[in-house]
Order: structure tokens, then sequence, then C-alpha cells
């Protein structure tokens, strides 16, 4: 792959394998900053009671290339693990 086939593929459409990727990036809960397993569990649960509810805080965004979703998806991947 060239460096032009690249910076091409950045820029096309996302396809449905890296959409299902964004989407599920989207509905990771924020536990980087939980340090005991009790508020683990209770994040996870209240998270989850929220992703039911339909009372997320957050709203999908709408990147269309992965050069868009990319940053995205390692920011919530971060956030997630803790890094």
């Amino acid at each position: 792959m060239t460096e032009f086939d690249l910076q091409k593929a950045l820029a096309a459409p996302l396809n449905d394998f890296q959409k299902g990727l964004h989407e599920a990036a989207f509905y990771l809960p924020d536990l980087g900053l939980v340090t005991d397993a009790e508020n683990l569990a209770d994040q996870i649960d209240q998270h989850v009671n929220n992703i039911i509810n339909q009372t997320l805080e957050e709203v999908l965004p709408t990147h269309t290339t992965p050069a868009d979703a990319v940053p995205y998806i390692i920011g919530k991947l971060k956030a997630f693990f803790g890094w």
C-alpha cells in the first residue's frame, strides 16, 4: 500500500465494519478514573441503565471518514481502559 492509497482510504466513507467500531466505541463507559471494584460495578450499572433508558449525556458523533473517526475511537478506548 502506498502513501497515496492510505490517504485515499482515510478519506473514503466509513465501511460497515468501521461504522460498527465507531458505534461500539460510543457505548463504552469512561472507567479510567474508577479506583475500586464496588465503584466500578456501580459505574457500569449506571452506564447500562443510561443506555437502556436512552439518557446518555453524549450524542454519537457524525464522523464520516476513518480520518475523522479514528481519533474519537482511540479517545474512547483510552477513557475506558484508563490510559
